[in-house]
């Protein structure tokens, strides 16, 4: 038999996370069966992706042998410049670094809600063949412009006209994960570029894993 997808309009209750829930999508989908390994409000939470998907991924844990929370590493206080403990206090906050850069203001994208950097970089690596589709959260069609930034649907991009489409910072929870049913019947598709919030990336990256 096939796995149940959870009906949408069940959220936050009827979810395993409950109230916990963020609506990442992976519970509206087929992939709901790997929700508990997946998700990043139950069991050993996001803790699972420290310990043991970044090593998977990246071929290394983050760096924490200085990690702190007051914005500057003990070891690189006696220090000036960047050098390799500025990074380990850095890969404490956000993860395993392999090419860290700042985004300079450059040409603005029309509709989005800065400068339009990561819509540039996914239409850069889509125009490039880096990657055969972007995963990225729309706006739901026939609402008006001020009501956009509150109606965020989940997209397959496949085209240019498509990724901009998800221009615009959407603040409101995306399930960003509910077109994994789609991309599962499009097997040209085998580079993905995915846009989310961490705990979407989690569950994203421990179904990649699984699958493979």
């Amino acid at each position: 038999n096939n796995p149940k997808p959870i009906d949408h309009e069940s959220w936050p209750d009827k979810f395993p996370a409950k109230s916990h829930c963020s609506r990442c999508g992976l519970c509206e989908t087929s992939y709901v069966t790997h929700v508990s390994d997946a998700c990043a409000f139950l069991g050993e939470g996001m803790k699972r992706n420290i310990d043991g998907l970044e090593e998977i991924v990246h071929g290394r844990r983050r760096m924490v042998d200085d990690m702190v929370w007051n914005g500057i590493s003990t070891a690189s206080k006696a220090n000036d410049g960047e050098n390799e403990n500025d990074l380990i206090a850095e890969e404490g906050r956000f993860g395993v670094m392999h090419s860290p850069m700042v985004l300079a203001r450059g040409k603005h994208v029309s509709g989005a809600q800065w400068t339009g950097c990561v819509t540039s970089v996914a239409v850069s690596m889509l125009e490039s063949g880096m990657v055969d589709a972007v995963i990225c959260i729309a706006s739901e069609e026939n609402v008006d412009e001020d009501s956009a930034w509150s109606s965020p649907k989940p997209i397959l991009a496949r085209s240019v006209e498509d990724v901009m489409r998800g221009r615009g910072v959407k603040p409101a929870l995306a399930p960003s994960l509910n077109v994994m049913d789609e991309l599962k019947n499009i097997p040209e598709i085998q580079k993905l570029l995915f846009c989310g919030v961490g705990c979407a990336v989690q569950g994203k990256t421990t179904n990649n894993i699984s699958l493979s």
